[in-house]
């Protein structure tokens, strides 16, 4: 909840409460970084941004866990205004809202460090590496922070208490930076709020909320050593204030840094010709894959950070199975976002998945699904015997082999293909998809067709070998990749185009048709496979035909991915 009073009236930003005047939005505004909503009250122009950075080369700064809340004001009427800021949060967000475990309770602190004052709050029961069935957490520190200055004041306790005490008063009742018994009261909450004074021209008030989890990930190593791995930002900040210091005192920076990266994005996206509507659902896509990893480094026993071995983990963002560590699928529907944004975090990603296969204990000739079923716990050892999930292999094998050449294209760093093109992994991989992929039988693609012999799953298997050429000449060895990927891309022309020349979904199937979007990856990698005039006439088909294919009732959707004409199911 946020509220704001101006010359001694409550006005409501952010929450429904009857206690003060409600505010109606004028104005919204979203981007990769950034959520910003406006208000006109009064003479007062509001804007209240919500700001998840974007630290393309910094890892430290991507690896703290913090996003901003700033609200930036306005005077209208060139007249002084009186006004304060209130916010809050509840302990519903930390232990959720609605569990049966109500003696899960939690205990806190209020710490001024000279330049920052931050609540921190955590369950008393601290459960490390497991989560609540809300998919929440059950151990780390829930950190909202505001920079000193101004008059700044804290308080925790009921939700309506705190509101009443700050309309009544314009602050909060400052209480003791001393530890408090826990409550598993979820009305209860974390206020903070500031005094801008008198205000005649422009003002900015700023606050931060993060959720820190050392340790973050337990990882099992192909030896079977169980590691800690801690957020890399330990590698610079051992005091949570110190961290907590820096990241309020960086907001300007940052804000700065931010714009810039949205602008170049913006240039993109209108050259593009992208519609508002995608250029927002990109957005949101952008910020969500990035809060749904968390960047770590080793540390011993003795809590030495080793900053040499840094690996990036990744929780499935999809309905199905959220759980899973670096769901291959999941890795590859956003690297090419990663190669754009930062190459470099590219090999973090693929590294945990890549360091278990290349030892003797991963036998299967296709890549694996994932790096473990549990998130925070990267047990891809315990058990392997779940990739053996063979409709998914060819699928998953060629999205490895793809994303591995795409980062070292994306980066200029060739480091993973060196190290693991070398050995027999990659071919292992290459080898499986010369001898399976042209044709594919009881396999699923990504939008769970699972006929045998798909258009669209085969000329992803072909780009990865042609890929694997590639990355074959990187570390000086002479292999039939090439030539094997040219051979059966001539087939699988003769084989996946109809006689009006539009992809099929199946060969010969004459009644199929699909977008063949796996093509991408032969533009974004430059292997140049697909020739010119297919991606002429597959255009122009979609611009023409694709439409009479689509029922009645699909008609006022986006077009289908493809027909699956042999069971009466449209995709």
């Amino acid at each position: 909840m946020a509220l704001i009073q101006i010359d001694g009236v409550t006005h409501s930003i952010f929450g429904q409460l009857g206690l003060a005047n409600q505010t109606n939005v004028t104005g919204t505004d979203i981007s990769p970084t950034r959520t910003a909503f406006d208000f006109q009250i009064g003479p007062i122009v509001l804007r209240a941004t919500f700001f998840s950075p974007i630290e393309p080369g910094d890892w430290v700064r991507q690896s703290t866990p913090f996003t901003y809340v700033s609200f930036e004001l306005a005077v209208t009427d060139y007249k002084a205004h009186d006004i304060q800021l209130y916010m809050h949060t509840v302990i519903g967000w930390l232990r959720g809202f609605f569990l049966a475990d109500a003696d899960q309770s939690i205990t806190w602190s209020t710490v001024s460090t000279g330049s920052s004052v931050y609540e921190m709050a955590q369950l008393r029961n601290q459960k490390v590496f497991s989560e609540n069935a809300f998919g929440q957490a059950e151990w780390g520190q829930f950190y909202f922070a505001t920079a000193m200055g101004d008059v700044v004041t804290y308080g925790v306790g009921p939700a309506d208490t705190l509101v009443n005490t700050f309309i009544t008063e314009g602050s909060l009742n400052t209480i003791p930076a001393s530890p408090v018994e826990g409550t598993s009261d979820i009305s209860t909450a974390f206020a903070l709020s500031r005094t801008l004074g008198n205000v005649t021209n422009n003002a900015t008030a700023i606050f931060a909320l993060g959720f820190v989890q050392d340790p973050a990930i337990q990882y099992v190593d192909p030896a079977g050593q169980i590691n800690r791995r801690v957020p890399y930002f330990k590698t610079k900040y051992s005091s949570t204030g110190d961290l907590i210091d820096a990241v309020i005192g960086d907001f300007v920076d940052a804000r700065s840094r931010g714009r810039k990266l949205e602008g170049k994005m913006a240039n993109v996206f209108e050259s593009a010709g992208f519609l508002d509507d995608y250029v927002v659902l990109l957005s949101l896509a952008t910020r969500l894959s990035y809060a749904s990893t968390v960047l770590t480094v080793g540390e011993s026993s003795e809590g030495v950070v080793d900053p040499t071995d840094v690996m990036m983990f990744m929780k499935n963002m999809g309905a199905a199975n959220r759980n899973r560590v670096n769901p291959t699928e999941t890795l590859y529907a956003a690297f090419p976002m990663f190669m754009y944004l930062d190459a470099s975090l590219g090999a973090l990603l693929l590294e945990p998945l890549l360091r278990y296969q290349n030892s003797s204990d991963y036998t299967h000739e296709y890549a694996g699904l994932d790096a473990g079923e549990a998130y925070h716990v990267c047990s891809f050892c315990i058990p392997h015997n779940r990739h053996i999930r063979c409709f998914l292999s060819k699928r998953i094998t060629a999205n490895m082999l793809i994303m591995i050449y795409a980062q070292a294209l994306a980066s200029g760093n060739a480091s993973l293909i060196e190290t693991y093109a070398g050995y027999p992994l990659l071919e292992r991989w290459s080898e499986y998809l010369a001898n399976t992929t042209l044709f594919t039988t009881d396999q699923e693609s990504a939008d769970l067709l699972s006929v045998n012999n798909q258009t669209n799953l085969a000329i992803k298997g072909i780009i990865a070998i042609k890929a694997m050429s590639f990355m074959s000449a990187v570390v000086g060895k002479s292999t039939d990749y090439s030539a094997t990927a040219d051979s059966f891309y001539a087939r699988w022309k003769n084989l996946a185009l109809g006689s009006d020349k539009h992809l099929l979904a199946q060969y010969k199937n004459k009644s199929s048709w699909s977008l063949g979007y796996n093509m991408f990856a032969d533009l974004w990698l430059e292997t140049n496979l697909i020739s010119q005039d297919v991606r002429s006439l597959l255009s122009i088909f979609r611009r023409r035909n694709a439409y009479i294919w689509v029922p009645d009732i699909h008609r006022s959707r986006e077009l289908p991915e493809d027909r699956k004409h042999l069971n009466g199911l449209y995709h």
